[in-house]
């Protein structure tokens, strides 16, 4: 791709980074993560290339947002928790540029929280404090029965039990008996993540 002094033809520039992207998480998919890499760093840079000479508008907050979630999930399968976590910090911040209370936020918030508890070394009051603002944002985007606050509420719960003591694990018990039965609508019974929490909730006193 011949990029020049400014951009004449953005929608295509827009998609051929789409296009790297779509084959980055391809080549992830076969396990050929070296190659994975290559391709989300051609779509990063060609986007900041062009941020570069037009300045930056929504659609490219958009797509780097989505970059850097792929990317964060890319490191998270290689065991890579620290770069995981770092790239979800980033997506973040060009996700707070268009709007902190959206569920792209809360779903980051989501992930940071889980990417923490994946470390067995993971600061756990921060595993908390961004499951908690998961909760904040989507709480006031969805119902009481939405499977969405039910992914943050199960993520809470399982930062509360790490972190210990009689108000965590009081509160996480009450979190997983609420999200129980959604859990089981949305995924049935014989889900691995639905039989987990499960066998957490039977765990607690």
């Amino acid at each position: 791709v011949q990029l020049g002094r400014k951009f004449k033809n953005k929608p295509q520039i827009i998609n051929i980074a789409k296009t790297y992207q779509s084959l980055a998480c391809a080549y992830d998919n076969i396990k050929k993560h070296d190659i994975a890499e290559e391709y989300f760093d051609k779509a990063i840079h060609i986007i900041n290339k062009k941020i570069q000479c037009d300045g930056k508008t929504s659609e490219e907050v958009d797509e780097l947002t989505t970059i850097y979630c792929n990317l964060a999930f890319h490191y998270k399968e290689l065991g890579s928790f620290d770069e995981a976590f770092d790239n979800l910090k980033t997506a973040l911040s060009y996700a707070s540029l268009v709007d902190m209370n959206s569920e792209r936020a809360a779903k980051i918030y989501h992930d940071m929280a889980s990417i923490i508890l994946c470390n067995k070394f993971g600061n756990i009051e921060d595993a908390e404090r961004f499951a908690r603002q998961s909760l904040k944002i989507r709480s006031a985007l969805f119902p009481d029965e939405s499977y969405y606050l039910a992914m943050s509420k199960y993520v809470l719960a399982r930062a509360l039990i790490r972190k210990g003591g009689c108000d965590g694990l009081s509160e996480a018990k009450s979190l997983l008996s609420v999200i129980r039965p959604i859990y089981i609508k949305t995924l049935g019974e014989d889900n691995a993540d639905v039989k987990q929490l499960c066998e957490l909730l039977a765990s607690l006193p």
